[in-house]
C-alpha cells in the first residue's frame, strides 16, 4: 500500500479559491510531524522525593450499616496540612492517617527529599481516624503548631479514637501533645478552619460535624472555639454564632466576605 502523501499551503489571502492538487502532494504524511506528541504538563517526582508514605484504607463498609446512604461517608481522606514547621524556608506535611494507621509528619529536606518525624508520637493514636489537619500558632509563639482533627463514619468503638489533638512546636519542629487544649467532642467530624474571630491577635478554631453514624440525614452541631492566646480553647455559645444543629458540614473557610476588617465564615454542607 503507497504511503499516503500531502501538500502543504500557507498565507492564503480571503476570498480566493483555494486549490489543491493531488499531483503536486509530494511530501509523505507522518502523524508525528504534523501532530507531534505533547510535552507532559506533570511530571512523576516519587522516586525522588522519597517520601514512603502510603495511605491505607481501614476495612469497613457504610453500606452494611446503613442500607440506603447514597455513598461511603468513612472515605474522604486523606487531608494534608501543609506549613514550613522548622523555619528553614521549605514545605514540611502532615498526613492524615486512617483508622488503624498512624498520620505521618514529613520534613521536607534542601535536596527536595522528605523524611519522617516524630513518628512515636503520632503512632499512639493509630486507632484514630483523621479527617484534617491544619498548622497555626495556637500559643502566640511565632511557631506553626499543629491541629489534628477525628472522626470516622463507624460505630466507635472507644471514646480515645474521637479525641482531637493538638501538637504544640518547640520551635524545632518537633511537638508534644497539648494536654487538655478543649472540651472534647466524641463525634463524626470532618473539617477544620482556623482565623483571628474577634480580632484580638490569636487564632481561633471552627470544627465541622458530618453526619452521627448510622444516622445519616441528621442535622448536626457544628462548634466554634475561642483561643485565649495561650492555645487553650472555650466553646462559643450562640450569642457568638449559631451553629446548633447546623447540618452534615463538608467543609468550611472564613474570608472577609463584605471587607469590614472582620472574619465571615463559609460552610458548605452534604
Amino acid at each position: 500500500m503507497a504511503r499516503p502523501t500531502i501538500s502543504t499551503h500557507k498565507k492564503y489571502s480571503g476570498n480566493k479559491a483555494l486549490v489543491a492538487a493531488q499531483k503536486n502532494a509530494a511530501d509523505s504524511f507522518s502523524y508525528k510531524k504534523f501532530f507531534p506528541a505533547k510535552k507532559a504538563i506533570l511530571t512523576d517526582v516519587t522516586a525522588q522525593v522519597n517520601c514512603n508514605w502510603k495511605h491505607l484504607e481501614d476495612n469497613f463498609n457504610d453500606f452494611n450499616v446503613e442500607y440506603l446512604i447514597p455513598h461511603k461517608e468513612s472515605t474522604r481522606g486523606p487531608k494534608l496540612a501543609i506549613g514550613d514547621i522548622n523555619n528553614d524556608g521549605l514545605d514540611d506535611f502532615y498526613a492524615c492517617g486512617a483508622k488503624f494507621q498512624p498520620g505521618a509528619l514529613m520534613i521536607q529536606q534542601k535536596d527536595g527529599t522528605f523524611k519522617e518525624s516524630d513518628t512515636a508520637l503520632f503512632n499512639e493514636f493509630a486507632i484514630s481516624e483523621d479527617v484534617d489537619a491544619v498548622f497555626f500558632d495556637a500559643n502566640g509563639d511565632s511557631f506553626p503548631d499543629l491541629f489534628v482533627l477525628t472522626g470516622g463514619n463507624e460505630i466507635p468503638a472507644n471514646e480515645l479514637a474521637l479525641l482531637d489533638r493538638l501538637y504544640i512546636n518547640d520551635g524545632t519542629g518537633h511537638f508534644t501533645k497539648s494536654a487538655n487544649p478543649m472540651s472534647v467532642v466524641f463525634e463524626n467530624k470532618s473539617c477544620v478552619s482556623v482565623a483571628d474571630i474577634d480580632n484580638d491577635g490569636d487564632q481561633d478554631i471552627f470544627i465541622g460535624n458530618l453526619a452521627s453514624p448510622a444516622k445519616y440525614g441528621m442535622p448536626t452541631t457544628s462548634y466554634l472555639y475561642i483561643n485565649d492566646g495561650k492555645g487553650h480553647f472555650t466553646k462559643a455559645g450562640d450569642n457568638i454564632i449559631p451553629l446548633y444543629l447546623l447540618g452534615m458540614v463538608t467543609a468550611a473557610s472564613f474570608t472577609d466576605i463584605d471587607n469590614d476588617g472582620w472574619k465571615d465564615l463559609i460552610v458548605s454542607g452534604e
